[in-house]
């Protein structure tokens, strides 16, 4: 079949392993109150989000967080294309026993505060995506890669990782990077600590 001129191409997005970082927080489960010493995170740099994450413990044991900077996947879309994160958004609060949060199009997860136990609050920060062709006026918002959505299912408590690799296959290609860590855009846990967790990751696109 022959390929119209204007065919659609897609841009996609994820962190190169490399460029990967971790930070581990106490939880504090004796937390009450908004007021008091909750645990919070958030990427430190506007162009990253968080790709992994792993707790250990109860609710005063410690949370490690994985993140990094957005690239390009494609061959040389750097080049041609840019992208960009909006300002932070917050969810609402949510009981963390009966927690549930999907990004609304377009964002991903950037960071989470978690109020007390499993019956404290929790609340998720997120950033939109936008992508454009290098001199266009347009941003376009991004979107999840249908072919590259995972769920990663893990013990609350077990100190095991949440978190998907991505391994592009470059014809004769050995730069950009090959391994990429896919983003967080959603989780939900019911329960306490010796529940599972269900994390969700996607490589981003946008159509140029």
């Amino acid at each position: 079949m022959e390929q119209n001129e204007q065919d659609i191409q897609s841009v996609f997005l994820a962190v190169r392993s490399s460029d990967v970082k971790t930070e581990t927080i106490d939880e504090s489960g004796t937390a009450a109150l908004r007021d008091d010493k909750g645990s919070v995170f958030l990427c430190p740099k506007e162009d990253q989000v968080i790709v992994g994450r792993m707790h250990l413990g109860d609710e005063n044991g410690k949370t490690t967080y994985k993140y990094g900077s957005l690239s390009f996947m494609n061959d040389g879309a750097s080049k041609e294309y840019e992208f960009k994160l909006s300002d932070v958004f917050h969810s609402e609060y949510m009981k963390e026993s009966e927690s549930s949060f999907i990004c609304p199009k377009g964002a991903l997860i950037v960071g989470r505060e978690h109020i007390g136990d499993e019956n404290g609050k929790t609340r998720y920060s997120f950033k939109k995506l936008y992508g454009r062709k290098k001199g266009d006026e347009k941003w376009v918002l991004c979107h999840l890669r249908s072919d590259m959505k995972y769920e990663c299912i893990t013990k609350e408590s077990s100190g095991i990782w949440a978190e998907q690799l991505v391994t592009i296959d470059y014809k004769d290609v050995t730069e950009p990077e090959k391994t990429y860590y896919a983003p967080m855009y959603g989780r939900s846990h019911k329960g306490d600590e010796n529940k599972d967790t269900h994390t969700y990751f996607a490589c981003m696109e946008f159509e140029t």
